[in-house]
């Protein structure tokens, strides 16, 4: 059976204090320091990348807020061009009115000075065919044949004239 033995049993918790005593002085804080060096590390690696991260959302919030200022300036420049082109468009529509009613008016006048210089030129070559007609009938007395043979040479002198 079992017996214990008492001189065994103190020399076996001897042995065993020693050994943890051993233990905690060269093993023990060494291996310690180093779980706590590499908490420390990794805790610190932890702030740095939480740092980072928030420094990256406050970034990324500011590239966001650039974009839509940019978007906003750019429709607000849009909105003055379409302005513009519609204000140029209708100066234009304006400018190409007035000298459109310009030229109908010119255009006009000139029809009315032709049409003038036509009446005028008209009525000298009546006054004259008439002038030419009555020359030849005071000449003489006139028969159908003299008659058509006037209206012949009054309108070859009219077509002389007019060419």
């Amino acid at each position: 059976m079992l017996e214990i033995n008492p001189g065994l049993t103190i020399w076996t918790i001897v042995i065993f204090l020693t050994l943890l005593a051993i233990l905690k002085k060269y093993a023990f804080r060494p291996i310690s320091d180093l779980v706590q060096k590499q908490e420390d590390t990794i805790r610190g690696a932890i702030e740095r990348a939480t740092k980072l991260n928030m420094e990256a959302e406050t970034r990324k919030k500011e590239a966001e807020k650039l974009i839509d200022d940019a978007k906003k300036e750019a429709r607000k420049i849009l909105e003055q061009a379409t302005i513009n082109a519609e204000k140029m468009k209708g100066e234009i529509i304006q400018e190409a009115r007035k000298e459109a009613n310009l030229i109908i008016e010119n255009t006009k006048k000139e029809v009315a000075i032709q049409r003038e210089k036509f009446y005028t030129e008209m009525e000298r070559i009546v006054v004259e065919i008439s002038g030419t007609i009555a020359r030849e009938i005071l000449k003489r007395e006139i028969t159908s044949r003299d008659n058509r043979h006037l209206i012949q040479e009054a309108l070859r002198k009219v077509e002389n004239l007019m060419s």
